[in-house]
């Protein structure tokens, strides 16, 4: 297997492969950690906006047409059946509906980061580094920035109260719904990484 399907398979596997490959890309690792998840927090924290039902004047109301909220909630129950079939530990699964809110922040949040990046460095010459292309280096950053080392106990705990995923699935499961994460790495139709049904709220 080739390093772009090998790295296509997981984005996140153990904790230690994990800081492996900080250590074999230093440079990709540390500035592009903070620079990528500093935007991506930006961007989920105002996909959270979008959801609000305060209007622009700041009163509270429902500022959606029915044929919005409908579409808008057939889209994010794609979300909702995609996280829930992720196994946290054991036979433990993750709480799509408990979880839904801060997984679509994610992936609004990071699609538009991703945009914004482009945008920003249209005209710059970006080369490779270490042997990653720029993109390769987004998503790697993006990853990296949800490193984590947590007991099983915590994992079971969190399942039943936290209103966020797991590290790993905020990381591989907002990738896995990405084409720019697909083409970045060459993934191939049927690689874990892969969807076959994509889901696309915005």
């Amino acid at each position: 297997m080739d390093d772009d399907a090998a790295d296509c398979q997981c984005l996140l596997r153990s904790t230690e492969e994990r800081h492996q490959l900080s250590r074999r890309h230093p440079a990709a690792a540390a500035v592009q950690r903070k620079i990528r998840r500093r935007a991506q927090l930006r961007q989920h924290r105002r996909h959270h906006g979008t959801r609000s039902q305060f209007d622009e004047k700041g009163n509270l109301r429902n500022w959606w047409t029915d044929a919005d909220r409908k579409a808008f909630e057939q889209r994010a129950q794609c979300v909702v059946d995609q996280y829930s079939g992720y196994t946290i530990v054991d036979d433990i699964k993750i709480n799509g509906k408990l979880t839904n809110g801060e997984d679509l922040a994610d992936l609004g949040g990071t699609l538009l980061a991703y945009l914004a990046w482009k945008e920003d460095t249209k005209n710059q010459k970006l080369d490779p580094i270490d042997d990653l292309t720029p993109a390769q280096r987004f998503f790697i950053g993006y990853g990296q920035s949800w490193c984590s080392n947590e007991r099983e106990e915590n994992k079971r705990l969190r399942a039943t109260v936290d209103p966020h995923s797991p590290e790993k699935y905020r990381a591989n499961g907002v990738v896995s719904n990405m084409p720019e994460f697909r083409e970045a790495f060459h993934c191939k139709s049927g690689q874990p990484m892969v969807r076959e049904s994509v889901c696309r709220v915005w």
